[in-house]
């Protein structure tokens, strides 16, 4: 048991590195959620909505929109994104609009005012 929680937790951190190297070079309107667990990803889009609600609120930015990128889900099993549907889950359930940029990709419109 002690092995196996260390090779997930081994497994959860390496898979961190590779989402922040995967968004060391986005522009703060992008998030781009490969290499992330469900779980881990929907946490990562509620701070990263989060803060761009509070950019928009605070400055005067112009920040209307930004852009999360899920995938397709080629890679995972049964080549269905589960990530995909997830996100597209919680944007509803949070009352946010959104459009499909591409199959792996929307573009969330940003509440500025609460």
């Amino acid at each position: 048991r002690e092995l196996n929680s260390h090779i997930k937790a081994s497994q959860k951190q390496s898979q961190m590195e590779l989402f922040l190297l995967a968004n060391k070079d986005n522009p703060n309107t992008k998030l781009d959620l490969h290499y992330l667990h469900t779980a881990d990803a929907i946490k990562q889009l509620q701070q990263f909505i989060s803060q761009r609600e509070s950019m928009a609120r605070t400055s005067s930015s112009g920040l209307k929109s930004v852009e999360v990128v899920t995938g397709k889900g080629t890679r995972s099993e049964n080549g269905k994104s589960r990530l995909r549907p997830a996100v597209q889950n919680w944007l509803e359930q949070k009352n946010y609009s959104y459009t499909e940029v591409n199959c792996g990709c929307f573009r969330v419109v940003i509440k500025s005012d609460k």
